[in-house]
């Protein structure tokens, strides 16, 4: 009877084990496939992976190299809807795997010390500055170790030693310190070998004097080289934390466990699966996702990487719904919302439904980290061409060369009749997975210039190529604008930005000389923050024959004067009022922004 109730308590065990890690990998795939698929995408977005033999070599300059490579290879399938979360989702079991074959070598048979590094490294995943490539380290590191663990002769093992952390030290960079950690532990602490421990001291000093030697005399690095890369991710607080707990968890838990066996049989850290662990688990996994979702997810940064996705792919209406659901101002977030309302024909009608701050969210402030790599959409766009190609080319020196970058560097290279070098660029994108056939169709295009005359987005961003030479500036852009407004008086993005550059700061004066415009793009009627501004300035006499204001905008610039009229004794509650009742107006920007 003992022996049924044995099997009968071991296959309970195992099937609540396999419920429990069904949940954790479905609810991990979810995660990332539904909250945090935007920073997969732009991790694929600021990295290229080119298959060609210098691509490679640029990984065996530096220590750590062939696990970033490795990393790169998977990062570039993350351009496919939901392929992210399947490969961040795989090796997250690989690092389950691989932690309960490390622990239960160390006698440690618990699941729920086995789940800890798959829960940190979902933590450090939710973080875009860092990569696939950083676990694929880690997992070497816990893979070396256990194969350490399997050899039995001394010499062996310390021989073997020697090749796994020179190793790891090339591929995985500074993770061969945890190895170093990991072996003296099993060594100190269940071979106690005089003998190899002595070694241990040794493999210690050797890894210092192989720090020396690679990076004085093998691998050339920059002073400016991060000395921990990777162990130190630059990322926000938690990702920081999480590695730090990721680095220290195996080492810490070897040796509690190793002293709780020592200080009594009862004290130990494996908790048998059955219904009650079973249901601490379960209790244990939504707590952890409670604290991922509340605490590590960011929100606000996907919301914006969303934006910014929607935008490159055309997807305007997208961009928007996304946008609608910022609840806090990001530059780059206004910046790119405005220039999904000019692809709308949304812009001079609800750019102030969204939040606006001045003309910085038509344009960039040059000098920031991401302002070339975001800023070259607005000038490609307006037609801008030789600008965008700076701004462009300045993304590809901070960041790299990027898909994104080589493609507008490409476009704006062929528009300007620079076949060369768009030749050139297109030659780096031809050796790629996922843009390869894109590379394909404009090689095959500018080898035949009737081709690239049939291209509508060529010829259309051709017809607005400057004619007439004028500085570049990246201070003043009316100046630009109108620059651009001369150079072709059709260009109707370069008029609207300009109205939304005066009405951004508040200069009905220009605003109203320039109102006259209308007429030339032939627009039917005044947007309607068009009207507001005029009703603000009271410039009705310089309204363009056949237009007038609609009596709905003269209505709310009634209710908009009266209500701030009947709040005047109330500052407190004047601005409150008017924001819920006329928060999407111009009148509301005008007086408040």
């Amino acid at each position: 009877m003992k022996t049924i109730s044995k099997i009968g308590n071991k296959k309970e065990s195992i099937i609540l084990t396999k419920i429990l890690l069904s949940l954790v990998f479905v609810f991990h795939f979810i995660y990332f496939a539904i909250f945090n698929r935007y920073h997969l995408a732009f991790q694929e977005q600021i990295q290229l992976f080119s298959y060609n033999v210098e691509y490679f070599k640029e990984f065996l300059s530096k220590p750590g190299g062939l696990a970033e490579y490795a990393g790169n290879f998977l990062i570039q399938f993350y351009t496919i809807p939901f392929a992210g979360a399947l490969i961040v989702t795989l090796i997250s079991i690989v690092t389950f795997l691989l932690s309960r074959s490390l622990l239960i070598k160390s006698g440690i048979k618990s699941l729920t010390w086995q789940l800890i590094p798959v829960f940190l490294i979902t933590i450090l995943q939710s973080d875009y500055v860092y990569y696939v490539g950083y676990t694929i380290a880690f997992l070497l590191t816990i893979a070396f170790y256990v194969f350490h663990t399997t050899l039995k002769n001394n010499i062996v093992r310390l021989i073997c030693s020697i090749v796994e952390i020179v190793l790891l030290y090339i591929i995985g960079n500074e993770f061969a310190i945890l190895l170093i950690a990991l072996i003296f532990l099993y060594e100190f602490l269940y071979i106690k070998n005089s003998l190899m421990n002595v070694s241990i001291s040794f493999l210690i000093t050797f890894l210092i004097f192989l720090r020396y030697l690679f990076f004085n005399h093998i691998y050339l690095l920059p002073d400016n080289y991060h000395l921990l890369s990777p162990l130190l991710v630059y990322g926000n607080n938690y990702t920081r934390f999480s590695m730090f707990f990721l680095l220290s968890f195996f080492p810490l838990l070897i040796l509690i466990h190793k002293f709780l066996s020592g200080f009594s049989m009862k004290l130990n850290l494996n908790i048998k699966m059955n219904m009650k662990s079973f249901l601490i688990c379960l209790v244990l996994l939504f707590a952890f996702s409670f604290y991922i979702i509340n605490y590590v997810y960011d929100y606000k940064t996907e919301l914006l990487l969303g934006i910014d996705n929607h935008v490159q792919k055309e997807n305007w209406n997208q961009a928007l719904k996304l946008s609608s659901k910022l609840q806090e101002i990001n530059p780059i977030a206004v910046y790119l919302t405005n220039i999904a309302l000019y692809k709308t024909n949304r812009l001079g009608n609800e750019m102030f439904h969204y939040e606006q701050i001045g003309i910085a969210g038509l344009f960039l402030e040059w000098g920031s980290e991401f302002s070339p790599f975001f800023g070259n959409e607005v000038f490609y766009q307006l037609g801008y061409i030789n600008e965008a190609f700076r701004w462009s080319f300045e993304a590809m020196v901070s960041k790299g060369k990027t898909p994104r970058v080589l493609k507008k560097l490409i476009l704006t290279s062929i528009i300007n009749y620079d076949y060369k070098i768009a030749q050139k660029y297109l030659n780096i994108l031809k050796k790629t997975l996922f843009y390869r056939k894109w590379a394909i169709h404009y090689l095959n295009l500018i080898s035949d210039p009737a081709k690239i005359e049939a291209d509508n987005e060529i010829r259309e961003k051709r017809h607005f190529l400057i004619h007439s030479d004028f500085f570049a500036t990246v201070t003043n852009h009316e100046s630009v604008l109108i620059n651009l407004l001369n150079n072709h008086s059709d260009n109707r993005m370069a008029f609207e930005y300009l109205m939304s550059y005066f009405l951004l700061r508040k200069d009905l004066i220009s605003f109203v000389k320039n109102i006259y415009r209308l007429k030339e793009f032939n627009i039917k009627e005044i947007p309607v923050h068009y009207e507001e501004a005029l009703l603000i300035a009271d410039a009705k006499n310089n309204i363009p024959e056949g237009y007038s204001i609609r009596e709905s905008t003269k209505q709310v610039f009634y209710d908009y004067v009266k209500t701030y009229v009947s709040f005047t004794g109330n500052p407190d509650k004047l601005q409150e009022v008017l924001y819920n009742r006329f928060g999407k107006s111009y009148f509301y920007y005008y007086q408040f922004k």
